[in-house]
C-alpha cells in the first residue's frame, strides 16, 4: 500500500510540471496553411504545432476533404521513407 502511493505521488509531481509547461492553442488561432496539390488528390489543409525544444521532430494537424488521398507522410527518424 505504502509503495502505491508513493508512487502515485511521485506521479502527480512529475506529471503536475509537464502540464505547466504545456502550450494550449485553441483551435480557432492556429495558421492554416493549403497543402500542396502535389501531394494530395483533393483538398488538403495543415497548421503546425508549436516546436519543442531540443527536439528534431516537428508536428502538424493536416485536415483533408473527404476522400481525399495523401503520398505525403513519412517517419525518417524509424526508418519509414
Amino acid at each position: 500500500m505504502k509503495k502505491t502511493v508513493l508512487f502515485s505521488t511521485a506521479l502527480a509531481f512529475t506529471t503536475s510540471s509537464a502540464l505547466a509547461e504545456q502550450i494550449i492553442t485553441p483551435y480557432t488561432q492556429h495558421q492554416w496553411t493549403a497543402a500542396p496539390s502535389d501531394h494530395f488528390s483533393g483538398d488538403a489543409r495543415f497548421t503546425r504545432l508549436p516546436e519543442i525544444p531540443n527536439s528534431p521532430d516537428g508536428s502538424a494537424i493536416v485536415e483533408f476533404q473527404a476522400g481525399t488521398i495523401t503520398d505525403w507522410h513519412s517517419h525518417i527518424l524509424f526508418g519509414q521513407e
